[in-house]
């Protein structure tokens, strides 16, 4: 269960942090407590259970960065209104390829 906190007058310190914190290694070679446990990982079950739901308040932000991004790149991309081979109606931000490269080494997409 939680323990009961108990609060302080402004300013006071508990016990807990006046304690000065060990120096930490940036590695975990030298570190005898701490082999082996870099290799436990958490794995999900299958890919669907690593893939959450969107929260639907992030939605209205996340649409307004792509916008930014849009606006951003300007003449280098295009919006446009396609019907997938499905029936349905989608908008797709375009990066049309007289405008664009791929780096052969990197892979990145780059503007010509």
């Amino acid at each position: 269960m939680i323990d009961t906190l108990k609060s302080n007058q402004h300013g006071e310190l508990r016990e807990e942090t006046t304690e000065r914190p060990q120096a930490l290694q940036s590695t975990n070679a030298g570190n005898p407590s701490t082999l082996g446990t870099s290799a436990i990982t958490a794995k999900a079950k299958n890919q669907k259970d690593s893939q959450r739901i969107p929260n639907l308040q992030d939605i209205p932000n996340a649409v307004r960065l792509i916008q930014a991004l849009a606006g951003k790149l300007g003449a280098l991309v295009e919006w446009k209104k396609l019907t997938l081979g499905d029936g349905r109606e989608v908008y797709a931000l375009v990066f049309p390829v007289s405008k664009w490269r791929v780096d052969p080494e990197s892979k990145e997409l780059l503007p010509r």
